[in-house]
């Protein structure tokens, strides 16, 4: 099966992670060439492989989930890439990929007037500034990556109040419509041009559209050995 973009709206974190690693498993089934998902997400708080980076009680569920980083913080107007992608075949180790996204989403912000500046060390993600506008964390499973990169766009940055993201304090993080806010594009139209260079970088075919319900369709014709 040819790799496809998805575009979405809303889509809840628990279903969208759940669709990640079946579409993760038939990546490395060679069922599926790959796929990016560009979307957003209900108020949600999610935790990776470095707990120790802000991990705080914040009084509700954290989703606990195999990506790197630390905690951080999802909600509407904010844009989601995810990203299935066989390592193997575009030749690429998780770092490069990472760096290759950074590339992608640091272009469309210059499109916008923001300067974004790539960070791997212990400042991870993008950054403008002294400012931290997008959060990165994949994880690998065989040969196939799951999770991505979290662009704050329009998104209403008081959530992160309520704790540490990535280790740093809350005050770090800023999103497109505070550095930018006169240039900035309809969001339904910035995922479109965020899809199309993310694509163009990583091989995936852009005019290979699936909405929510025909992905949920393909992986529904799939058998898996693990439970997701």
């Amino acid at each position: 099966m040819k790799g496809f973009v998805l575009i979405e709206d809303i889509v809840d974190y628990d279903d969208a992670l759940i669709v990640q690693r079946k579409l993760n498993e038939m990546v490395n089934e060679d069922a599926l060439e790959g796929a990016i998902l560009i979307l957003e997400h209900k108020d949600v708080y999610t935790c990776g492989i470095h707990k120790d980076k802000g991990l705080v009680t914040i009084g509700q569920n954290i989703r606990m989930v195999e990506r790197g980083g630390g905690i951080t913080y999802h909600n509407p107007g904010q844009i989601v890439s995810y990203f299935i992608l066989n390592l193997k075949v575009l030749n690429l180790n998780a770092r490069t990929l990472i760096g290759v996204i950074h590339n992608e989403l640091i272009e469309f912000m210059t499109e916008l007037d923001i300067h974004g500046e790539s960070r791997l060390g212990q400042e991870t993600g993008i950054w403008t500034g002294n400012k931290k506008i997008c959060s990165t964390g994949i994880a690998l499973k065989g040969n196939a990556t799951l999770h991505g990169s979290a662009l704050n766009y329009i998104n209403n940055m008081t959530g992160f109040q309520r704790i540490n993201p990535c280790g740093f304090n809350p005050d770090i993080m800023t999103s497109c419509k505070e550095i930018s806010p006169m240039n900035l594009l309809p969001i339904s139209k910035a995922k479109e041009e965020i899809a199309k260079k993310l694509c163009g970088a990583l091989k995936i075919d852009f005019n290979n559209r699936k909405n929510w319900k025909e992905v949920e369709e393909i992986i529904s014709e799939q058998s898996f050995e693990t439970a997701p």
